[in-house]
């Protein structure tokens, strides 16, 4: 994301399938980078968050790789969308929900059930940035009538 992130073009369905992507550098070929500064020009990732390679690995790569597409969808504790990784390491990202036209395309880069604390605590580190507060305490608050019901 990096605050680019995307956008609805039209109004979407739930379960509508918006990317399928491979990524641009898997996780193996990544770790037999020798060069990484060389590298960076070949991949044509010049758009995604981070000066070198290795920051941009860290800004904008998944559990699989690093996708040119999935890593301009933003951070959202109430997110829009879900990303998945095929076993054969593509990204797949579905709308959770409606999504109204010109609606962000979001998903949450922190497991929800994750306190908020310990939410800001991982996207500072890893991401550089912290919830927003309004969005993050409904998501916590949305998560407390769930365990109102679990009790």
């Amino acid at each position: 994301g990096g605050g680019r992130g995307l956008a609805a073009a039209r109004d979407l369905d739930a379960g509508t399938l918006l990317l399928l992507e491979a990524p641009l550098l898997s996780r193996e070929a990544q770790a037999t980078i020798a060069d990484p500064t060389a590298a960076l020009p070949s991949l044509h990732i010049e758009q995604l968050h981070g000066a070198t390679l290795e920051q941009k690995w860290q800004f904008n790569a998944f559990e699989s790789g690093l996708y040119r597409l999935r890593s301009l969808l933003n951070d959202s504790p109430q997110p829009s969308c879900v990303a998945l990784t095929t076993a054969g390491g593509l990204a797949e990202v579905w709308t959770q929900r409606k999504v109204e036209a010109g609606a962000p395309l979001t998903v949450s880069y922190v497991q929800p059930e994750c306190s908020v604390a310990r939410r800001d605590a991982y996207l500072r580190a890893q991401h550089g940035f912290v919830s927003d507060r309004a969005e993050a305490d409904a998501a916590a608050e949305a998560l407390d009538g769930v365990d109102d019901l679990l009790e």
